[in-house]
């Protein structure tokens, strides 16, 4: 029936409105239908699930239905607005408002119906309630047919209308006379309790739909209309597997056994024999759409030719994530087709701008595969090989890896280095990239609550795309700070500005009694600010860094902070004057290093000058009290080496990054470093955290590591 209606909508509807027309209306149904997936919050699913394993459903289905209405009222204010701002140029706003409306508030009010019915098993009660929204599309298209009324807005109009008295004769006709209507469950209870099940169905439908919105935004109406009827045809041809997975599911969700098993079994060989079928014949029928469109649709028969792997791909994307849903693998789902989603929305961006509508179903199949591969993975780790605790474990940190990003600037998308995206304060500074990108992480620690910001680094680099954030300005603890915000470092940077850390802690603790602070490698210059808030008038801040839009952010902000002496030298250290090749990764410019003279890498590296710190210094530096920081990426020894002078006159307190990795990279050891920090006249080292637990300079530690050196007769 589901098929039959949705083969009369599309033909009735390609011929009254035409290409333009039926993509306008298209990309917009899918971006509400889509949105509408959040309505009711995945109650309805919960709802399956309370009922098959015993629970009480009247009074159950009495707070689902208020679940429906109020997230749906509350959706609707939230996505008209929204979609006036992304179509309103293509779509007439009346048209939207209307759709939205019967996509988003009044079409989801028969679900928790559906979901009552298919907790007791009655599927053909099920199916037909859940055929009244396509049936209402229909009653409209054919009214609109009728009366010669050939726009978006008439049939939005009409739609509307009937899908309100339907609605309301199926509410009025269908609801249970008998029975206790009163829940125990609150109407925070259900939403809390359904809230995963939403999760996966918006990244479902998002896969599905958010296609035809996107390719309506960056390619037009034109491209959509013919490219949403081939897709509508393969989601027809792929509506026996939905209806099997709705009828499976009360089943699938009851304890595991063996005649579960066989269930899963057979059902697989079903739908994979049916997917090649009717794929196969999707492909022999194909030259046929056009003449069942009309004109303007001639460009059907080749994108449906190229969409018969998404048949496939499609109804084995149904059954693997229908298995996760039933097996108590919610959150595993979750975090698949949050990455599926991902995933098709980056390549859609990128596709549809080189390859229009060909470029959309490309990125569809990437999708639909990422979610097959890993659903698949943990389906079998967890029904057949019945892992232990230490198993499920050992999996999720597998499926972490996966997503997790590993490359240059992976610890700055953690927990703790983006606990500031909580402070609104903060937040309301922000372009609308990183505003997005903070509701992300706070979304993401709120949800999923792992120490690392799976998508993290994806996230923020689309989005800075998106919206060229550049150097900013902002105020962090009543302080002014300029922040070069196309560098992920500038994340940990406003960290340490507004949370802080032991590193800040002690930098602002030597800095009461300083007369002078040198930053080397100052990067984003977080650590010269907090040293400027407590050094004395008198003290002169120098800050090193040889990356130019760095540099340039140091000076604005101590512009503005500074009253005393302070200079900011565009230069690298090291232990000759001369100039150098620099490897400056988009990651993270923090992690930017000199490279070696024999290095293999000299083509693709920045040159830039290079100077001994003695020089930068000049010979008027008295004996005085200074402190030192250093963060140069394994260059320290030949910094050490070029400030001598410095460092014997001034004795000055250091804190250093100890980093084995990239000292290997000059061929320098620990020990080497600790050779030449001994020459200099230091002896003691303590950690950070811990700055006055000394250590003697024997005993430097071989890992990575922040630690304040004191020369002998400072520890004395």
């Amino acid at each position: 029936m589901r098929v039959a209606l949705q083969a009369l909508n599309l033909m009735v509807l390609t011929r009254i409105l035409g290409a333009e027309g039926y993509g306008s209306l298209a990309g917009s149904v899918a971006l509400f239908m889509t949105c509408g997936q959040f309505t009711g919050l995945g109650s309805g699913v919960a709802f399956v699930r309370h009922g098959v394993r015993g629970g009480e459903l009247c009074g159950r289905l009495a707070a689902t239905e208020r679940a429906y209405l109020l997230s749906g009222l509350l959706l609707f204010a939230l996505v008209w607005p929204f979609s006036v701002v992304l179509l309103g140029a293509i779509v007439p706003l009346g048209a939207l408002a209307c759709l939205a409306a019967a996509e988003v508030l009044i079409a989801p009010a028969l679900q928790p119906l559906v979901y009552r019915y298919m907790a007791e098993e009655r599927i053909f009660l099920s199916s037909t309630i859940g055929t009244l929204a396509p049936v209402s599309r229909l009653a409209a298209a054919v009214f609109a047919l009728w009366f010669g009324l050939h726009d978006v807005s008439s049939f939005a109009q009409l739609y509307v209308a009937w899908i309100i008295v339907i609605t309301g004769i199926t509410l009025y006709v269908a609801w249970p006379r008998r029975g206790d209507l009163k829940s125990s469950s609150s109407i925070s209870d259900t939403l809390r309790e359904g809230l995963p099940y939403a999760v996966s169905s918006v990244a479902l439908t998002a896969g599905n739909e958010l296609d035809k919105t996107i390719l309506l935004r960056l390619a037009g109406d034109a491209a959509t209309g013919p490219y949403a009827a081939a897709y509508r045809i393969v989601m027809a041809a792929t509506l026996p597997v939905n209806g099997l997975v709705l009828a499976a599911a009360p089943r699938l969700f009851r304890i595991a056994d063996v005649r579960t098993d066989r269930l899963i079994s057979v059902m697989l060989t079903a739908v994979f024999v049916y997917a090649l079928v009717a794929a196969s014949l999707l492909w022999l029928l194909a030259p046929l759409a056009p003449w069942l469109f009309g004109k303007g649709f001639a460009h059907v028969q080749p994108l449906l030719h190229w969409m018969c792997p998404i048949v496939i791909t499609s109804c084995l994307r149904q059954f693997v994530t229908a298995l996760l849903t039933t097996g108590d693998l919610q959150k595993s789902r979750n975090l698949i087709e949050i990455g599926g989603v991902c995933i098709s929305f980056l390549l859609l961006v990128l596709l549809i701008p080189q390859w229009g509508a060909y470029g959309a179903i490309i990125a569809v199949a990437c999708g639909d595969l990422w979610v097959i591969s890993l659903g698949t993975t943990c389906i079998m780790l967890k029904r057949f090989l019945r892992p232990s605790a230490n198993r499920i474990s050992a999996l999720k940190k597998f499926l972490r890896r996966l997503v997790e990003y590993r490359g240059t600037g992976n610890w700055i998308y953690t927990e703790r280095v983006l606990a500031w995206t909580s402070e609104q304060a903060i937040v309301d500074q922000f372009n609308l990239g990183m505003r997005l990108f903070c509701h992300y992480v706070r979304l993401y620690n709120r949800y999923v609550g792992t120490k690392t910001i799976i998508f993290g680094h994806g996230v923020y680099k689309f989005l800075q795309f998106w919206n060229r954030g550049g150097v900013a300005r902002l105020i962090i603890r009543g302080h002014p700070a300029w922040l070069d915000l196309e560098d992920p470092g500038a994340l940990y940077a406003i960290q340490e500005l507004s949370q802080g850390s032991t590193l800040s802690s002690l930098i602002e603790t030597l800095s009461v009694n300083a007369d002078l602070f040198i930053d080397v490698g100052a990067n984003q210059g977080a650590f010269t600010a907090i040293a400027s808030r407590r050094l004395h008038a008198a003290a002169e801040i120098i800050a090193i860094e040889p990356q130019p839009k760095l540099a340039e952010c140091i000076e604005r902000t101590l512009q503005e902070t500074r009253q005393g002496k302070w200079r900011v030298l565009q230069v690298a250290v090291a232990d000759n004057a001369t100039t150098m090749k620099m490897v400056v990764p988009d990651e993270n410019l923090g992690e930017a290093h000199l490279l070696p003279a024999n290095s293999a890498n000299m083509a693709a590296a920045l040159t830039t000058p290079v100077a001994m710190l003695d020089e930068l210094l000049g010979t008027t530096v008295a004996e005085c009290r200074a402190v030192v920081k250093m963060d140069i990426e394994g260059a320290e020894i030949a910094a050490l080496r070029g400030g001598r002078r410095f460092f014997n006159l001034c004795k000055p307190t250091l804190i250093m990054e100890i980093n084995p990795i990239a000292l290997g990279r000059y061929g320098h050891s620990v020990a080497d470093l600790a050779q030449v920090l001994s020459e200099l006249g230091y002896r003691f080292w303590s950690y950070c955290s811990e700055p006055y637990k000394y250590e003697p300079l024997e005993r430097l530690p071989e890992c990575y590591c922040d630690i304040v050196l004191y020369a002998a007769k400072a520890a004395e």
